[in-house]
């Protein structure tokens, strides 16, 4: 089973960062790749991730790719009701884990601090565009985000 998941995974990191260098935003590459792997279909895919790039909408705060995991985990083992707190709490863990380990790699969790530029302003715009962090540093934020959904979703999913 586990080198199955290996294999998924790698297919996924590859799909989201695919999806990102066609011009998806981080966010939208994330929930992208892992609703496909997982087979799920919806008109709001990858619309729903839409306003969550470059730290939301430009703002630099929590990583689009982040969020974009954080949108296809809920949308694979998210609740439906309410009242349901062990869904809640279960899945209020596993995005812990996500931001915990997101964070052990790679230092912090804001599009701000993992890009050093502030996309609100033309300097940290040209910046962004001068030193290539989209093409060379984004993707792998985009890629380990995907892979760790299914990694974190796998451990109660046999069928992914």
């Amino acid at each position: 089973m586990e080198k199955v998941m290996k294999c998924q995974d790698a297919c996924v990191k590859e799909t989201a960062k695919a999806n990102f260098s066609s011009g998806f935003n981080c966010a939208e590459s994330v929930l992208a790749a892992v609703a496909k792997k997982l087979k799920i279909k919806s008109s709001l895919i990858p619309k729903a991730a839409a306003g969550f790039g470059a730290g939301v909408g430009k703002h630099g705060d929590i990583c689009g790719a982040l969020s974009g995991a954080i949108i296809a985990m809920g949308m694979a083992e998210g609740r439906t009701d309410p009242k349901d707190n062990e869904s809640k709490a279960r899945i209020y863990a596993k995005i812990a884990l996500l931001m915990k380990e997101f964070k052990r790699k790679f230092e912090h969790t804001t599009c701000r601090d993992l890009t050093g530029c502030n996309l609100l302003t033309k300097e940290g715009q040209d910046k962004f565009s001068n030193y290539k962090i989209h093409e060379q540093v984004c993707p792998e934020f985009v890629a380990f985000a995907a892979e760790k959904v299914l990694e974190l979703i796998g451990k109660d999913k046999q069928d992914c």
